[in-house]
């Protein structure tokens, strides 16, 4: 502890007249040392204390670089501290490290801190795909604009530079790269990583100064192909035997996506009931769907499970092991192998709708329950418990057999992958 003993007892003057090693107290537990060293004469200020039965030396900095009067309110300060029975230098040490804790935090980049958001809810993503389709945008639109900046330091200016070039082009992207942005920014402010207002938030901040494209803007449809077309499209991809072919034909008779076809595996397939239940995990939608199947999509399914390498479940194995072909596979199949440039393997999904439209009298829902598509409808979804199967299998059933019409009607093999 500190005594009563006299303070303030040096002046400015005795302290510049130091020329030899000598150790002076100012009283209150503030000495002024000077030693000799490889330089010279060196002069450093000293407070001395006891607490808990321990003597202590702390150092105040050198002297002049701290003067007089700042060695001494250091000094009562730490007095202060003694009173409360609080050790000055472990005082001193933990704002150090809660300094640096700060400057650490500080210079957390907001790709940094976007990694941190996903890892930490790795368990949250529907699917690997939702997860990539993350950070594929991030990595794309916001990194290359951000670049080392600290997420505490971005600013509206800076969102704004990101989505300004992509708002009217890809305008659905752009909305989902600022919501992705703005989640980022929240976790960083919940993590003490920035403070303030979110820098993307819409309502308030972004929508002065963007603006609100109509929803009645033109959709950019996926290329399909006419549906009048399909059938003699399908007399070429019946006869081809790769994989690439066969996934391709199941995915038109199916109505499937193609991340949700591709990723079919033995256990989805009921062969009894010629059902092929695809886990909600694996849908755009979170929902399980199952799917009726033609009599023209079993043997084509069946042999391709007969066909795979021991250890892969996958019906449409990709060359890695134990994997299923890519997602770009039938797309460059249609686009490179076949010629069709013009056409997309999800627009194989209009087809369908098209012609059902166009050519049955069934409900427009029943149409849209077989593409899995929700119910805008929310009376409508309310009543609408079940799932139609045996509605549905009744269309699919009708499309596949005009879709094969023309193989029917030729004669033509139906051949599968060998």
């Amino acid at each position: 502890m500190i005594t009563n003993k006299p303070i303030n007892k040096l002046t400015q003057a005795k302290i510049k007249n130091i020329k030899k090693p000598i150790k002076l107290c100012d009283g209150g537990g503030l000495w002024i040392v000077a030693q000799m060293g490889k330089t010279g004469l060196n002069t450093k200020w000293v407070f001395r204390y006891k607490l808990f039965d321990k003597n202590r030396n702390m150092g105040l900095g050198p002297y002049p670089d701290v003067s007089l009067a700042e060695a001494r309110e250091k000094a009562a300060g730490y007095r202060a501290l003694i009173r409360d029975n609080i050790d000055p230098i472990e005082h001193r040490n933990s704002l150090k490290q809660k300094a640096q804790a700060k400057a650490q935090i500080r210079d957390i980049t907001f790709e940094a801190c976007a990694k941190e958001y996903l890892a930490a809810h790795a368990n949250a993503w529907k699917n690997e795909k939702h997860k990539d389709q993350w950070e594929n945008t991030l990595k794309h639109y916001a990194y290359p604009v951000f670049k080392k900046t600290p997420v505490g330091d971005i600013d509206t200016a800076m969102v704004l530079d990101v989505l300004e070039p992509i708002w009217a082009d890809i305008h659905i992207t752009a909305k989902r790269v600022r919501q992705r942005i703005k989640r980022i920014l929240d976790y960083a402010a919940v993590k003490g990583y920035r403070q303030g207002e979110n820098s993307a938030e819409w309502v308030g901040r972004l929508d002065q100064l963007l603006p609100e494209l109509s929803k009645k803007r033109k959709v950019r449809h996926h290329p399909a192909m006419p549906y009048q077309d399909v059938p003699a499209f399908v007399v070429k991809l019946a006869s081809e035997k790769c994989v690439s072919a066969q996934a391709l034909l199941v995915t038109i008779i199916t109505g499937l996506r193609t991340s949700e076809s591709i990723g079919g595996s033995e256990p989805e397939f009921d062969f009894n009931e010629n059902v092929w239940t695809v886990p909600a995990e694996r849908m755009k939608v979170p929902k399980l769907h199952r799917v009726p199947l033609p009599h023209q999509a079993v043997p084509v399914i069946k042999q391709m499970l007969n066909n795979r390498l021991v250890g892969n479940a996958h019906i449409f194995p990709g060359r890695i092991t134990g994997k299923h072909i890519s997602e770009g596979t039938m797309h460059s199949y249609l686009k490179h192998n076949l010629g069709y440039k013009d056409f997309t393997v999800h627009g194989f999904r209009s087809s369908f709708r098209d012609w059902a439209s166009e050519t049955t009298h069934y409900p427009d829902e029943l149409g849209e329950a077989c593409l899995a598509h929700v119910i805008k409808d929310k009376t409508q979804a309310a009543y609408q418990r079940g799932d139609l199967l045996d509605r549905r299998r009744q269309l699919m059933q009708e499309w596949a057999d005009f879709i094969f019409s023309e193989v029917n009607k030729n004669k033509l093999p139906h051949s599968v992958a060998a």
